[in-house]
């Protein structure tokens, strides 16, 4: 189908259930109350909830007859289409787990990832199989006339998958995502998120943010960002439409005002650096923020005071803003500050991380686990169902990362250490403060700088590496390699 013109959104939130189990029980109530809705737009093509849930239940029939069942990863590498939502829910609704793959990393990236996760069925396009590497996956391409499994409803397949009923939906506690964060020893490594962890986070997001039926939400970030989570399943969880952001686009400029202007969106999701260089630009430019526009979300890293000042000026006197925290362990956010529209900065500081979510504990903790006094910097430790269940087959770190947690009663309670520096402002407010170890962000995403040392020491013409970030332009951080030759 076609994409009908749609309102602005702000129309307030949309119920959702109280107590989340999962990301498909949350989609599938919204399927329940407005299944003509749309759900999702890609171009000129779109679909509503009822023909994404049937595409994404032939889907999972498909998948199940290939063994596809609990904490059973598949991988996805797919650019935004409507395959790739159709792939990313009828994964979970097969009960697997989703390994986002972005086609547009290196070959040797996408190959580490589909061995170390071992995953057993591969969903991609026919042309991305060619750029893919060879490996032991059994490829399915969404866009064969086969590649959705078929919509006959023959379950048949289904049973095949020992203890697993058919069409069984996935348990909360089942591994929904796999997303792979940089390594320090030159490894990346896989986190284990849970349906209850990211469905509990989509519902306290689509709360804060006040999504609602009439929103449009931009699907911005890369599949292997675990923001991509939140811009589809907090919309669908809401009834509001996913607009997939064309890769052929300027992300600034004229251009990129007049395509958000008549796609009429609503609520926009941007890393931090690049929302910076937006504001920016439209300032430079005499622009402002589309009227559509109620909401801007930024995250991964730190705002600055300057880049807020400007956004102010360009539309945030009538725009809501969201500065989003939160590390991949801890199911995508884990604070948030949200002032009211125009509100000032206290002069000399940067926006502040704001406070927890709801079933989300934050503790500033010193280097013996004891809690500071308000004021005083510590490392934040965070707790909560929205906690990963882990590594992927790396106990030893998930061992050091994840730590029993002594001020939760509740059996198996776990804190996962940030490794972030963190104060508590008189306000209440957590403030940002750096980092206790190597790691930095660059563009939102996290690197682990040893991971990049030891990519650049694998030359053979380098005997030594140092590699460290550098910003000597104001939100323009740079990754700078000092090398000693052989």
């Amino acid at each position: 189908m076609t994409d009908p013109a749609a309102p602005p959104g702000g129309a307030g939130a949309a119920a959702v259930p109280a107590d989340p189990l999962t990301l498909v029980a949350l989609v599938e109530a919204t399927v329940a109350r407005s299944p003509e809705a749309v759900a999702v737009v890609a171009g000129d093509e779109s679909l509503n909830y009822a023909e994404l849930h049937a595409r994404a239940e032939a889907l999972a029939r498909s998948l199940r007859r290939l063994g596809i069942g609990p904490d059973v990863l598949v991988g996805i590498c797919l650019e935004r289409s409507l395959e790739m939502a159709v792939g990313l829910l009828g994964i979970l609704r097969a009960g697997g787990a989703c390994l986002p793959l972005d086609p547009t990393y290196p070959p040797d990236r996408l190959a580490f990832m589909l061995d170390d996760a071992a995953a057993p069925v591969l969903l991609t396009s026919r042309r991305l199989e060619r750029r893919l590497p060879a490996g032991a996956a059994t490829v399915v391409c969404l866009d064969d006339a086969s590649g959705d499994g078929g919509s006959d409803g023959d379950n048949d397949g289904d049973a095949g998958i020992p203890g697993r009923p058919a069409a069984a939906p996935p348990g909360p506690d089942d591994v929904a995502y796999v997303i792979y964060t940089s390594g320090s020893t030159g490894t990346p490594k896989g986190v284990l998120l849970t349906h209850r962890g990211l469905a509990l986070h989509a519902v306290a997001a689509a709360r804060l943010y006040d999504l609602g039926p009439d929103d449009r939400v931009l699907q911005f970030c890369s599949i292997g960002f675990d923001v991509s989570v939140e811009e589809l399943f907090c919309t669908w969880a809401t009834g509001g439409t996913v607009v997939l952001r064309p890769d052929d686009t300027p992300l600034v400029g004229r251009e990129w005002l007049d395509w958000l202007q008549r796609r009429r969106i609503t609520v926009l999701n941007l890393p931090t650096a690049y929302w910076q260089e937006w504001v920016r630009d439209l300032a430079a430019r005499g622009e402002a923020v589309p009227e559509a526009v109620r909401l801007v979300i930024v995250g991964g890293e730190r705002a600055s005071a300057e880049a807020y000042r400007t956004w102010l000026e360009v539309g945030g006197r009538r725009a809501r803003w969201v500065n989003a925290y939160g590390p991949t362990e801890t199911s995508v956010m884990a604070t948030a500050y949200a002032p009211a529209p125009g509100t000032p900065l206290a002069e000399g500081s940067d926006p502040p991380i704001g406070r927890p979510l709801p079933d989300v504990s934050a503790h500033l903790l010193d280097p013996e686990g004891r809690p500071v006094p308000p004021g005083v910097a510590g490392e934040l430790h965070l707790g909560g169902p929205a906690v990963a269940r882990g590594y992927l087959r790396r106990p030893e770190l998930t061992a050091e990362r994840f730590v029993p947690d002594p001020f939760d009663d509740r059996p198996g309670a776990r804190l996962y250490r940030t490794g972030d520096l963190v104060r508590a402002l008189p306000s209440g407010e957590l403030e940002f403060l750096g980092r206790l170890d190597d790691q930095v962000k660059v563009r939102g995403f996290r690197i682990e700088l040893g991971e990049v040392e030891a990519a650049v020491a694998a030359h053979p013409q380098v005997a030594e590496a140092v590699v460290t970030a550098r910003e000597d332009t104001p939100g323009d951080k740079r990754l700078v390699a000092y090398v000693v030759p052989t």
